[in-house]
């Protein structure tokens, strides 16, 4: 599935389109899922987007990913992500990320806040995958 989003999102980079920041986040968090599957290390795992998404609670348990299919739901050959089911925080009403947490770990925060994206609530997308 990492290879459909980056095939689809690079197809949109190279029409001059804006990326969709719900499949970069889809894609940190299916690529921090197969860190944990390899390593077994939990401090992979961003517990503020992945837990409610059922991802990081799935392989804690199980040790296999999960996803709500109220957020997610995957087909043969295409997905489908629901923007008004994903995680927000409470507070600042911004959607969690877990592409974040590796920007503010690798460059820091000051990095990371350069500019902020609002995603705001809509009806679900499909997104081909090729």
């Amino acid at each position: 599935m990492i290879k459909q989003i980056y095939k689809a999102e690079r197809k949109h980079i190279e029409e001059g389109e804006m990326v969709n920041p719900l499949n970069v986040e889809l894609c940190a968090m299916l690529e921090r899922a197969l860190n944990y599957m390899h390593t077994g290390n939990t401090k992979v795992i961003a517990t503020t987007v992945m837990n409610p998404l059922w991802i990081g609670k799935a392989l804690i348990q199980d040790g296999l990913p999960c996803v709500d299919p109220g957020i997610l739901r995957v087909f043969a050959s295409s997905w489908e992500l629901c923007a008004e089911h994903y995680p927000y925080h409470r507070s600042t009403g911004i959607p969690t990320s877990a592409a974040g947490c590796v920007i503010r770990y690798n460059y820091g925060d000051t990095v990371f806040q350069v500019s902020q994206c609002f995603i705001p609530p809509r009806d679900c997308g499909r997104y081909a995958g090729s």
